[in-house]
């Protein structure tokens, strides 16, 4: 039985039963980069945010086409390009790919299309000569321009009147060429020094928001099911794409739920970069790939998922010292969810060292905990992306395992061993759907501790050759000498466990 799916739709401001258009089918278009830069962690949880809704709806049964462009040219791009003195074409190709990279880090999963703005020339340049015979947009001066006044609609989407709204958006343009102050740039002309294509109206390029009406339909069809993005985006990119692909097809086509995601807070406020310092900070504590120096990406992931999607983010950055350029920062946040992590990884590499050894109990009861955990989990996933209650599931489990794995689960033998068997198989499937818990958990650990090693300036070499020293002095009985070595590992924040498979460390 396929399970109901709510979900919160910013057209309607309701939250809405969903039923894809195709049944069993789903169809998702995301806004992706403008790759001029490395991309922000604002940016990377509205990406993290829908590839979890596509790793659920995969996990309910659906089969999902994901579908996240790539803007390779734009204002910034060609500004930027310029600043470095580097061919526009080669910058968005190298910072496409560190965004792959970085996205992976955080894992994404790849979406299912990744369709560019330079591969869809024609067909944007065929939207716009659509629009202009549909009596929706006009041409000046060798742009093209749509027609707000002549689009009723307009403003559905994000809820403001018309005489409220302000001209303008990401893509600056002549408000001289244009006939009313909302009309917006659906194709730019040409400019000395700037990448350009033929069109009816001369040489030129698409302007912003045209082109997710384009490559949306080509990879979705005129009519989809889910639209995401952050919150901004709102006014004026998807008030925009909306217009112009209502205004070609009509009433009842694009998207069917539109999804947005809120801010990532900062101080009480959305992030500024208006004065010196904090572009600074910005460089240092907000761009994605300087923080993956320093923390798990999928860290990252978790502390995102700790705050519903639509709501806004705290993201606290502490400074200890005065310098904003040298003063050691602290992430409290980040530094949480990698603390929960590194415990997920622990308890289920204890899991599977446990269940390595011995037979399986065969079928049978489990303890009642755990089967209810995964349902709730996937319930609170079900109800518009609820990750923190799906959070909430995910470490009742984790306590359990330890619990089960202490010996503190009271219950006979081959219920112990059966509810951890149940553990580890759902835990896995918990992966599934939050995309956590998937990696190797000794590879996460001890890329774990490394990263920790640097950021508090830890000689792992010399931590090694003192647990080597310490099992020297155990082998020889000399259980003082060993308790002393221990002491001094643990002045250093290092923890060691004895295992069945050796001495392991982490920094406490």
């Amino acid at each position: 039985m396929t399970p109901i799916i709510r979900i919160h739709d910013t057209l309607t401001r309701k939250k809405l039963d969903f039923v894809p258009l195709v049944a069993g089918k789903v169809g998702l278009y995301v806004c992706g980069p403008t790759v001029y830069d490395f991309i922000h962690v604002g940016n990377g949880r509205t990406f993290m945010t829908f590839d979890l809704v596509a790793r659920h709806l995969r996990a309910r049964g659906f089969d999902v086409r994901y579908v996240r462009n790539i803007t390779d040219v734009d204002d910034k791009i060609i500004n930027r390009a310029h600043e470095l003195g580097e061919d526009p074409p080669a910058l968005a190709e190298r910072f496409t790919a560190i965004f792959r990279e970085d996205m992976a880090a955080c894992c994404c999963l790849a979406p299912d299309a990744e369709p560019r703005v330079t591969d869809n020339i024609d067909h944007i340049v065929a939207l716009c000569d659509t629009l202009i015979r549909r009596g929706v947009a006009y041409a000046s001066h060798g742009d093209v321009y749509f027609s707000v006044p002549d689009f009723a609609p307009y403003g559905q989407l994000s809820q403001q009147p018309l005489d409220q709204l302000e001209a303008g958006a990401r893509v600056e343009v002549d408000a001289e060429k244009k006939r009313a102050p909302l009309d917006f740039a659906l194709w730019k002309a040409a400019k000395p020094g700037e990448p350009s294509w033929p069109s009816p109206w001369g040489p030129g390029r698409p302007g912003w928001h045209i082109e997710c009406s384009v490559m949306a339909e080509r990879e979705l069809g005129a009519t989809f099911d889910l639209h995401g993005g952050g919150v901004d985006l709102i006014f004026p990119h998807h008030e925009n794409e909306r217009a112009q692909s209502l205004g070609a097809h009509g009433e009842g086509t694009f998207a069917r739920i539109w999804m947005h995601g809120g801010f990532l807070n900062f101080g009480g406020g959305k992030i500024s970069k208006s004065d010196t310092s904090m572009k600074i900070l910005f460089k240092r504590a907000f761009k994605l790939r300087a923080v993956l120096e320093h923390h798990s990406g999928e860290a990252l992931r978790y502390f995102c998922f700790t705050s519903h999607y639509r709501s806004p983010l705290s993201y606290d950055v502490i400074l200890d010292g005065d310098d904003v350029a040298t003063s050691p920062l602290r992430l409290p946040g980040l530094e949480d969810a990698e603390r929960k992590c590194e415990y997920g990884y622990l308890t289920i590499e204890k899991l599977r060292e446990q269940l390595a050894v011995g037979k399986s109990a065969g079928p049978g009861p489990v303890a009642p905990e755990a089967e209810s955990w995964l349902p709730a989990l996937q319930a609170s996933l079900d109800d518009d992306f609820n990750t923190a209650g799906a959070l909430a599931a995910w470490n009742e489990a984790l306590a359990l395992a330890n619990r089960a794995l202490d010996g503190k689960l009271d219950a006979p033998k081959d219920v112990k061993r059966r509810t951890l068997e149940r553990l580890a198989r759902d835990l896995a499937t918990a992966s599934e759907h939050l995309g956590l818990g998937a990696a190797d958990p000794r590879a996460w650990l001890d890329a774990h501790r490394a990263r920790r090693c640097r950021r508090l300036a830890i000689d792992a070499a010399a931590v090694e050759a003192l647990i080597a020293k310490r099992n020297d002095a155990r082998k020889q009985k000399s259980f003082a000498e060993a308790d002393a070595i221990r002491a001094d590992l643990a002045k250093l924040n290092v923890e060691i466990m004895d295992t069945p498979s050796g001495t392991r460390w982490r920094v406490a």
